[in-house]
């Protein structure tokens, strides 16, 4: 046997050993899929990864229409305080029950929506994130409405909590948005 085929044969054997205990592992059910047990670091590390560099891939191309437009950003506001605060929470609101034993815990947007693009927060909104309890707005919403959020949340991380608090005490009240200062 040439050299060359000794190596082909132990990377063969090795890969195999490889795949037999990865099948092992995860027929055992020593994985621990519970919600309150976090993952392995590297096991979180790779997840976080492999979330931003797809996103980042599907964004691409994306075209980002005008944001600046304040009927979008009161409407971004609206769905944003309606459908995603339960989650990620808010200045004057903590996250819901079902948040708090979410896992991985929802990100708190005001401080972590400045950290991507226009268009990948839009590939984030329309798809979801597998697993991770985001879940994907295209079945239940239109593209105005999405870009409406993305919109909200591109001005959302520089907002005064009490300007955030005072908005929603107006909507509650009114079922109106208020002037919003924008940044």
């Amino acid at each position: 046997m040439t050299t060359s085929l000794k190596l082909l044969a132990g990377f063969a054997v090795a890969a195999s050993v490889a795949i037999a205990a990865g099948l092992a592992f995860v027929y055992s059910g020593y994985y621990d899929v519970a919600a309150t047990t976090p993952h392995f670091d590297t096991t979180f590390r790779l997840m976080k990864v492999a979330m931003r560099q797809s996103v980042q891939r599907h964004a691409r191309g994306v075209a980002v229409p005008e944001l600046d437009d304040p009927v979008k950003v009161h409407s971004g506001f609206r769905n944003f305080h309606g459908m995603c605060v339960a989650c990620h929470g808010a200045p004057g609101s903590e996250p819901s029950e079902i948040a708090k034993g979410l896992y991985p815990r929802a990100p708190d947007l005001s401080k972590t929506a400045s950290s991507w693009t226009p268009a990948e927060l839009f590939v984030i909104i329309k798809n979801g994130i597998k697993m991770s309890g985001m879940p994907a707005w295209e079945p239940t919403h239109s593209g105005d409405e999405m870009w409406a959020l993305v919109a909200f949340l591109r001005q959302y991380p520089t907002m005064p909590a009490g300007e955030y608090q005072e908005a929603v005490r107006y909507y509650e009240a009114t079922g109106k948005t208020n002037e919003m200062h924008h940044h």
